[in-house]
């Protein structure tokens, strides 16, 4: 049994008288505690031993020394089968050794984020009807670009949420977020002045809980973040209606489910479609014609295919058509849950050979999306829409002209599109 800790001098030196005094004094106070344990003990019984504990900052103990609680402290200091249960506060008394091992340099951090929409909102477990991903190596403080989920990777998530979702404790709360288009367009005429029937139209939003539609449970609210619009949400349904806008705003949806709150940021803006060529300057009359009833199609492949009645007008002398498309519509019904479609659009000219592309084709601003009606529970489809804009010019003034608008969807899922509000127009004047 250890009862006294020499201190360690370096060979070939010579001590100070004040470090010999303090060895002396080190061995009389072990001979003194030998002395009083003996001089306590019952016969036949054994000598006491206790282990002390200090901590420090300091090889040698000497920095930040304590023998109370550790703290962050880097080393730990121990003596072992000590007479006496009062432990010193000399550090010499101590063997020292590191607690805690040197810092280290940060690593990467990885964070995957997944969204319906290639513009967010984001969240950070995949769920059922997800189709962008994004990635962050250093926290989420950036982000790389968008990239959209391959039909492998999709097929392997998805089942992947359905195993989770069915080991999910019943009253879990985990993967609640709102659904719903995260940008508005209200379309306008070439001056701002909002179309018939683009304020008398309702967006649904869903907050599903698990897989399930729990959106009548919470209660909804909206903030208008920036800009200036007049809306109002159903505080027990989800349903924003917009009645004014000024030009761009953003509005934050809130749904409140017991302790649970989820928001979502909606965009709103308006597009104004091409004002019409008054003709003068150059001079010369010409004519416009104009298709309302756009033909539905079923979208069997991604090929365009053709929506529209052939419009025939005459040029002006600046020998300049400009073509334009404001149209609202849906993909009929399927089974993807939560799911968002977008089309493409392209205007053509006859050349006398044949059809021609004006312009390379636009992707519609607002994509159809899909999700389920409140009442019902039944999943419906709601509308998305577009505006399109483009010009033939080096046309010969006096000229009768063809025209045509081509369609597609973004992928051949063998569904309809429907076309709704629909107006194709090209103006020759």
């Amino acid at each position: 049994m250890s009862i006294y800790n020499r201190s360690s001098i370096s060979p070939n030196t010579r001590a100070t008288a004040e470090q010999i005094n303090a060895e002396f004094a080190k061995i009389a106070a072990a001979l003194e505690g030998v002395m009083a344990a003996v001089n306590s003990l019952a016969i036949g019984a054994g000598l006491p031993s206790y282990d002390w504990y200090a901590y420090a900052d300091s090889v040698d103990g000497t920095a930040n020394f304590t023998t109370g609680a550790p703290g962050n402290r880097a080393y730990i200091g121990i003596a072992y089968n000590k007479l006496t249960p009062v432990e010193s506060n000399n550090p010499e008394d101590y063997a020292w050794t590191r607690l805690r091992g040197n810092d280290g340099t940060d690593g990467t951090v990885l964070r995957l984020e997944y969204a319906v929409e290639e513009g967010g909102p984001w969240h950070g477990e995949f769920v059922t009807g997800d189709r962008y991903w994004r990635q962050s190596l250093d926290g989420g403080e950036t982000f790389t670009s968008a990239a959209r989920l391959s039909a492998t990777t999709l097929a392997e998530l998805d089942a992947a949420a359905a195993t989770r979702l069915a080991g999910i404790e019943a009253n879990a709360d985990v993967t609640s977020q709102i659904t719903g288009a995260s940008q508005i367009v209200i379309q306008c005429d070439h001056t701002g002045t909002v179309l018939a029937g683009q304020f008398d139209q309702s967006w649904a939003y869903r907050l599903n809980r698990n897989g399930t539609d729990v959106t009548t449970d919470a209660t909804w609210s909206r903030t208008v973040v920036n800009g200036t619009v007049t809306c109002a949400i159903g505080a027990g349904t989800g349903i924003l209606t917009v009645t004014a806008l000024s030009n761009e705003a953003t509005v934050r949806l809130t749904a409140l489910r017991g302790t649970t709150t989820r928001t979502y940021e909606v965009k709103l803006s308006k597009s104004l479609a091409a004002p019409p060529n008054i003709g003068g300057g150059t001079g010369g009359a010409g004519t416009s014609a104009s298709d309302t009833s756009l033909t539905s199609f079923t979208a069997s492949s991604t090929a365009m295919v053709t929506v529209s009645d052939e419009l025939t007008v005459t040029v002006a002398s600046d020998g300049i058509v400009d073509l334009s498309l404001i149209t609202d519509f849906t993909v009929g019904d399927y089974g993807f849950e939560y799911s968002a479609w977008h089309i493409f659009t392209a205007f053509q000219w006859y050349n006398g050979t044949a059809w021609v592309d004006v312009a390379t084709e636009q992707q519609s601003g607002v994509p159809s999306t899909r999700y389920p009606d409140i009442e019902t529970g039944q999943f419906q489809n709601w509308r998305g829409g577009t505006v399109h804009n483009a010009q033939k010019s080096g046309l010969t003034p006096g000229g009768s002209e063809k025209f045509r608008l081509r369609a597609r969807s973004e992928a051949g899922h063998g569904l309809p599109i429907y076309f709704s509000s629909s107006i194709f127009t090209a103006d020759g004047t």
